[in-house]
């Protein structure tokens, strides 16, 4: 069977004319010859416009995940998460611990000290590229942003966490505002009475991007109304009361070990600021404040505030805080061994009831290409 065989039965399959296989060939055999392609350059040429509509098929054939529209405001942001660099971050600690043939040893880079990839699982699926070389120039981003979001035409708002694992987004989201009324179309993995677990939505008519509304929100009443006491309707069309989730200062620690081994907890906590050290950032840009019991100035937690979050407030603000617990470690002056500290907060979101000095500070991530992640 000649070329002009081979493509006239490609258009037949595919449902597509003659002319227009043969232009997609041509530009083909024409990219190869332009990037230096000496050999079955007709051949070459046709198995890419084969794989291209047979990649086409499959796509269309897979069902697209359902989604919905959300409305409501952006509370907190995790920051951006790059896997890739934690792979390499991860083996050249362990090279700078124990040396390169140890790595090599370990599988940890090959015999030219390339870093190889130590992920052998990804979303689940095992990694064909694990113990391969990893591209210096591969990113893996993921992000999570928080909230508090409702469906069209429910009353109720309910919490949200809405993570992506794809890189535009991901890089996009630096755009998203807090505390502005908007919309974002989402997959709901999860809902409950109480929370959405969300994830992004990649496709090009449907991508999260986040858009601003010109509408009216009590954002503080949205707030205390969700985490305060509330009724809701269920699924079953009954009525069901849910609880207060705001937690006392004085109750983090039990909460902390009722919860800690939950990858998902969360934590609510109101308080006024005792003490912020704006001016002494940890290793990470990370700022640490105290939050007081606006009752009891003796009940006091560590709050560490990580550097996408703008801090523009000063001590004696009152705030709200949403983060999830983790519990502190410090080394033993006598044993020089890690021992169990305080529990403490790592905030997600801050939401600044009243306000008393602006100390505005925020530190800028790394220019990057990326697309628009919030349309006014």
């Amino acid at each position: 069977m000649d070329m002009k065989d081979k493509l006239n039965e490609l258009a037949v399959k595919y449902n597509v004319t003659i002319e227009k296989i043969t232009q997609q060939y041509g530009a083909e055999v024409k990219r190869l010859q332009d990037k230096g392609v000496a050999f079955n350059i007709e051949q070459t040429a046709f198995y890419a416009i084969m794989n291209s509509y047979r990649r086409q098929r499959a796509y269309a054939g897979k069902p697209k995940r359902e989604t919905t529209t959300l409305y409501g405001f952006v509370t907190g942001d995790s920051g951006i998460w790059d896997k890739a660099e934690q792979v390499r971050r991860e083996v050249k600690n362990y090279i700078e611990k124990y040396g390169l043939q140890a790595a090599l040893e370990a599988q940890k880079i090959d015999g030219d000290n390339n870093i190889l990839d130590q992920r052998q699982k990804i979303y689940g699926k095992d990694n064909p590229n694990y113990l391969k070389p990893l591209s210096p120039t591969l990113h893996v981003l993921e992000r999570t942003l928080s909230g508090f979001f409702r469906k069209n035409g429910d009353t109720p708002y309910k919490y949200a966490t809405l993570q992506t694992s794809d890189n535009l987004l991901a890089r996009g989201w630096d755009d998203v505002k807090f505390y502005v009324p908007c919309q974002v179309t989402v997959i709901v993995k999860e809902e409950d009475n109480e929370f959405f677990t969300l994830s992004s939505s990649s496709s090009e008519e449907n991508r999260s991007v986040f858009k601003g509304l010109k509408e009216d929100m009590d954002i503080k009443k949205i707030i205390d109304t969700t985490i305060g006491e509330h009724s809701v309707i269920n699924k079953e069309g009954e009525t069901v009361t849910i609880p207060s989730k705001w937690c006392k200062i004085s109750e983090i620690e039990a909460k902390h070990e009722v919860t800690k081994d939950a990858w998902d907890r969360k934590i609510f906590v109101k308080g006024i600021v005792a003490w912020i050290n704006t001016d002494r950032p940890t290793a990470i840009g990370s700022i640490k404040m105290g939050l007081m019991d606006p009752d009891n100035e003796e009940d006091l937690v560590v709050v560490e505030i990580p550097k996408q979050l703008r801090i523009d407030f000063g001590e004696l603000s009152e705030v709200y805080v949403f983060g999830k617990t983790r519990r502190n470690k410090f080394r033993d002056q006598e044993t020089h061994e890690l021992v169990d500290g305080d529990v403490i907060i790592q905030a997600t979101g801050i939401f600044v009831v009243t306000p008393i000095q602006d100390d505005a500070t925020s530190t800028e991530e790394v220019e990057m290409p990326k697309i628009k992640g919030w349309i006014d």
